[in-house]
């Protein structure tokens, strides 16, 4: 799905105004409605409303609000925090007025009057309007807002989140749910943006999307349905890709035998653990079905019969062993999945071709491979990894909570599954394992990405439903691989 950043939503809306013919009130007043809609259920035991109206047109939507919900009969509270400034906004201020009085916060905060906890507050502060550090009066009342009792819904998006990058800008609403108008963006989906604007809803209101000049995407159920590969009814162990498996050694094997289960379980043929000669059998007790092969004697030869390769899970960083892996991996044609140790020994491998690489860092991997400092906004992360993945040419999953995927032609992708109880020891093995899958039955790398980590997510959120974040291990999420596929049915 296309998100619209903010300074895009803004180009929107201008364009439907000026080239459709769409007045500024109307696209106010259904976003009113568009409110109301999205909250009968809280509204039908008669609360009292608190409105929270900014300057912008974000206050204007909430003025236009007000009025409605007094024409509904019920009792407003609307407090401005400054004079409308666009001609929309003063319009619908004048309009409010006729039904209602306006409070300034300074007279909210002389009053002893408060919120009670079944009472409705709004927050029409400021929506998309700033990408600045909140100050002032603003930032009070933003506080105040979090301090009070009563439900609270932002419009368009909790003031105080950029909407491009989802980065609190100081302080910001923390809502029970949101209210977005025709297009979600990328700060609804990002943290902390993701998990202050709480239940999210997205009204249409007749705004021209057709204009929207954007590469930033959520990936969702419909993108991911729409990726995944049809399996042949003639279909044989061949056709569905050989993955060879470079990972583990001493101490470290599981994450082989992790990347390796999740490879078949994502629908790989066959899969074979390129592992030490010590290790061959290793992997049997967890899954029979995994073959296995002594890396030590390896050939490019050898490697030219795999559909796909997944390097680095476990696989240690002695700059020695590096040495020998180069010099057999140098050349390989087929797509390649790197991760964990590959990204110690990456400068090392040559012949590779960037086009057919996907890479899957965790931010301190990044870090090493990029010499850039490990970015602390999502506004520097999403920079990083459009340019990173614009220079080298490669796929970049960049993991986090959530994973982006960045690839050449500049999209940036928001994946919309997973959970903080994934942060558990060989997650990123088995996303490997799922990815590599996907590249061996000839999925692009950039397809093979963008499924692997839906599905990857998607089978942590079964897991944490069922079960619970705080015991999730990687085998669970191998185990609801199953269901993940299913759940695209």
């Amino acid at each position: 799905m296309k998100l619209a950043p903010a300074l895009a939503m803004a180009d929107l809306d201008k364009k439907t105004i000026a080239e459709k013919g769409i007045p500024g009130l109307v696209l106010m007043e259904n976003a009113a409605r568009s409110v109301i809609e999205a909250c009968r259920d809280w509204l039908a035991s008669g609360p009292t409303c608190w409105i929270f109206c900014g300057p912008g047109n974000n206050g204007g939507d909430g003025y236009a609000l007000g009025r409605l919900l007094i024409n509904h009969g019920l009792e407003v509270n609307l407090i401005s925090l400054g004079a409308p400034r666009t001609p929309d906004a003063i319009k619908n201020e004048q309009l409010y007025r006729q039904f209602g009085k306006v409070i300034s916060f300074d007279d909210l905060l002389s009053i002893l009057i408060r919120p009670e906890p079944h009472d409705l507050i709004f927050d029409a502060l400021l929506g998309t309007g700033t990408n600045s550090p909140l100050t002032g009066q603003i930032a009070e009342a933003v506080g105040w807002i979090n301090r009070a009792q009563g439900r609270v819904l932002s419009l368009d998006l909790p003031s105080g989140i950029d909407a491009s990058t989802g980065d609190e800008l100081g302080l910001s609403i923390k809502a029970e749910r949101t209210v977005t108008f025709q297009m979600e963006m990328p700060g609804h989906h990002l943290h902390p943006g993701k998990a202050h604007r709480g239940e999210l809803i997205c009204s249409k209101i007749s705004i021209w999307e057709e204009p929207l000049a954007s590469k930033f995407f959520l990936l969702d159920k419909q993108e991911a349905k729409a990726l995944m590969p049809r399996r042949d009814p003639t279909a044989y162990k061949q056709q569905l890709g050989h993955l060879g498996v470079l990972a583990g050694s001493p101490g470290m094997m599981g994450a082989a035998i992790l990347a390796g289960r999740a490879a078949l379980y994502a629908g790989a043929g066959l899969v074979t653990l390129l592992v030490p000669k010590a290790e061959l059998n290793a992997g049997l007790a967890a899954a029979p079905e995994l073959m296995s092969q002594a890396r030590e004697v390896l050939t490019p030869e050898d490697l030219a019969r795999f559909d796909a390769l997944v390097i680095g899970p476990g696989l240690g960083r002695n700059p020695q062993d590096w040495a020998q892996y180069a010099d057999y991996i140098a050349g390989y044609p087929g797509p390649v999945l790197l991760d964990a140790d590959a990204f110690s020994g990456l400068k090392g491998i040559h012949g590779l071709k960037p086009e057919r690489m996907v890479l899957t860092p965790h931010p301190g991997e990044f870090a090493r491979i990029s010499g850039l400092e490990a970015p602390k906004s999502n506004g520097k992360r999403i920079g990083q990894a459009l340019a990173y993945a614009g220079r080298e040419q490669v796929v970049l999953l960049l993991k986090g909570g959530p994973s982006i995927l960045a690839n050449p032609e500049g999209e940036l992708w928001i994946n919309g599954t997973g959970n903080p109880g994934m942060a558990t020891a060989g997650s990123g093995d088995v996303l490997s394992g799922i990815i590599g899958a996907f590249l061996a039955r000839k999925l692009s790398p950039w397809n093979a990405a963008r499924l692997g980590c839906w599905l990857h997510g998607k089978a942590g959120d079964l897991e944490a439903q069922s079960g619970s974040q705080e015991s999730l291990t990687a085998s669970h999420l191998i185990n609801r691989l199953a269901e993940a596929f299913n759940s695209l049915n």
